[in-house]
């Protein structure tokens, strides 16, 4: 499937999650206008490093996630567009035949998420929402509720945006099938709750230790 390409440097897109844009390059708004014309949707790949300059300069990996456009909202020199994440892809080859990247992709196919068992599924959810509560109260929130779907691929997805600030571990959890995403993510989120109670173990001490 041919497919045109939005490179971004810092977000990695996931089946399933929103993702608003503004759209102000020309090349971009092009995209945009074509890919409405056409009903398709457009590819989201992160880049490698540095920033995306012209179609021929950029280096991105080669799995993503089709974006499909929701709404959009014309304004002054931009468009604001709402998609959202729906079946990831991985390239076949790159297209430079136009002022934007674009790919020749397949999508990717995946039957791991009957393996998985209701054991890491309550596993990932329990510590996930621990993760967020933990989190929300060393930033003086509070939150009684977190839920997270119960289906395996969508579970991941969620719990992988997490994550965001570390575009290179979200790529990687794209990257693997359900089953593997799940025990990865397991793995994060235990490493990523020690590091907040030793984050809140410190706040403790030093405000033992203030002067007043």
């Amino acid at each position: 499937m041919f497919l045109r390409l939005f490179p971004l440097q810092a977000l990695v897109l996931y089946p399933g999650m929103a993702l608003p844009l503004n759209v102000f390059e020309s090349r971009y708004v092009q995209l945009m206008q074509e890919c409405l014309d056409t009903e398709e949707p457009f590819g989201v790949v992160l880049l490698k490093d540095g920033p995306e300059v012209g179609p021929n300069d950029t280096d991105p990996y080669t799995i993503g996630t089709t974006a499909h456009i929701q709404k959009v909202t014309p304004a002054v020199g931009r468009l604001s567009v709402v998609s959202i994440g729906v079946q990831r892809f991985t390239v076949q080859s790159f297209v430079y035949d136009r002022p934007y990247l674009a790919a020749e992709v397949e999508f990717i196919q995946d039957t791991t998420a009957d393996l998985v068992e209701p054991s890491l599924i309550a596993n990932v959810k329990e510590d996930a929402a621990d993760f967020v509560r933990i989190l929300v109260t060393l930033g003086g929130g509070f939150v009684r509720d977190v839920t997270f779907p119960d289906e395996p691929a969508d579970l991941s997805y969620h719990v992988a945006q997490l994550f965001q600030g570390n575009p290179r571990i979200q790529q990687q959890l794209l990257e693997r099938d359900t089953f593997d995403r799940l025990w990865d993510e397991l793995s994060l989120i235990k490493s990523a709750k020690e590091q907040l109670a030793r984050r809140g173990e410190s706040r403790t001490t030093d405000s033992k230790f203030s002067a007043n």
